[in-house]
């Protein structure tokens, strides 16, 4: 299989910058997931990739193939890229079977009446789908109808694998199952695979590689512990995971950490590889970011270092952990934690070596987004958004 790279990819919708200079590599055989919010690019993306959109400008190859070079002139259709894709709503024939379903585009390419029934038979066994192949779709559940889908994307071995949110239309329960059938399958056939997704535990779970999209721009391309652990800005911390952010001053610095002033407390926080960045200094701006599960809500009169003051809201049992909202200064916070704490007012110890630290204010529009690729209402549930 081959690596797929994409340099400098443009589209513009009229005045509407859909994607500016985006690039990225792919490696052979590997899983990578396209993260972003609605309207942030990542759909465009796959369909310039499989040809469904001619981008304005950039670059796209597979190995020695190029797809697309808008400065050579050269662009390939669908059909000559040999890529395998499966969409949202999987589009299966209604009025074929399963076998049928998957011989089509075997015929269309000409494969010989044997070739077809063994490919369709191997296919079919790799999905686990075998005793089904002469029902009709309408004769499956949800997810055998997404393995039909998968099926028929692979029975012709495409180079490329393209999914377009291919778990979204399953219940929850499925869903989770799904992702777990989906990466052992993606690894026991090899294929360069490219994912498209808002929902951050299926690309945390899924990927080799994640790269989060917003506003037609790459924000950050790392591995799924890189792009949680240590993101590059508050807008990838904000949308990967749940984060609290808090505005301060750098007070003191040395090599290893910084003492932030943060009004009614200060913190000392482990700069990690952020020791060399020039914008931190003393009397600097910075904007912290602290996960939700990083949080831990102590008794109000626990005394110890790195510990806020913070008024207690709500407290929610989710089973494994409650969530407390928390009124510090003049916003609110989110932390889970499993003990249960009460009182108007709580502590909150901040691990120093678990906080990411980005020079500059909060960004106010980030933190209260109102523009078309802020994520929908059901992508807003599990994010916090906070003012400061």
């Amino acid at each position: 299989m081959p690596e797929l790279t994409v340099h400098e990819l443009t589209k513009n919708y009229g005045t509407h910058a859909a994607l500016q200079e985006v690039s990225f590599t792919v490696r052979d055989g590997s899983f990578f997931t396209l993260l972003g919010p609605s309207g942030c690019g990542k759909s465009t993306t796959l369909a310039s990739i499989a040809g469904l959109e001619r981008p304005d400008h950039g670059r796209i190859a597979a190995g020695s193939m190029t797809f697309l070079d808008s400065d050579q002139g050269v662009y390939l259709t669908p059909e000559e890229r040999n890529l395998g894709m499966v969409f949202q709503s999987y589009a299966l024939w209604p009025h074929m079977t399963v076998a049928g379903n998957l011989e089509l585009p075997l015929k269309l390419r000409r494969v010989s009446g044997s070739e077809r029934a063994r490919r369709i038979d191997r296919t079919l066994e790799q999905v686990g789908l075998g005793p089904f192949r002469d029902r009709y779709p309408h004769q499956l559940s949800g997810g055998q109808q997404q393995r039909v889908a998968l099926a028929r994307a692979l029975v012709y071995s495409p180079d490329v694998l393209l999914l377009d949110e291919p778990l979204s239309n399953l219940d929850a329960k499925l869903r989770e199952q799904a992702r777990g059938w989906l990466k052992q399958l993606q690894q026991d056939v090899g294929i360069t695979t490219i994912y498209v997704t808002h929902d951050q535990a299926e690309a945390l779970t899924l990927s080799d590689q994640i790269a989060v999209m917003r506003r037609g721009r790459m924000l950050q391309v790392g591995s799924p512990e890189e792009i949680y652990e240590r993101p590059t800005s508050p807008a990838v911390a904000d949308f990967v995971g749940r984060c609290n952010f808090l505005a301060g001053t750098i007070d003191q610095l040395d090599e290893r950490q910084a003492t932030i002033a943060l009004g009614a407390g200060t913190v000392r926080i482990a700069l990690g590889d952020q020791r060399s960045d020039p914008s931190l200094i003393r009397g600097s701006r910075v904007t912290l970011g602290i996960r939700a599960e990083r949080l831990r809500v102590v008794d109000h009169d626990h005394n110890g270092d790195n510990v806020l003051r913070a008024g207690l809201q709500q407290r929610l049992y989710s089973g494994s952990t409650y969530e407390y909202r928390l009124s510090y200064q003049d916003q609110t916070l989110v932390a889970e934690d499993t003990c249960v704490v009460d009182g108007p007012e709580v502590g909150l110890v901040i691990d120093p070596d678990t906080v990411s630290i980005f020079p500059g204010e909060p960004d106010r529009e980030l933190l209260h987004p109102s523009t078309p690729d802020a994520a929908s209402s059901s992508d807003q549930a599990d994010r916090v958004e906070v003012a400061v």
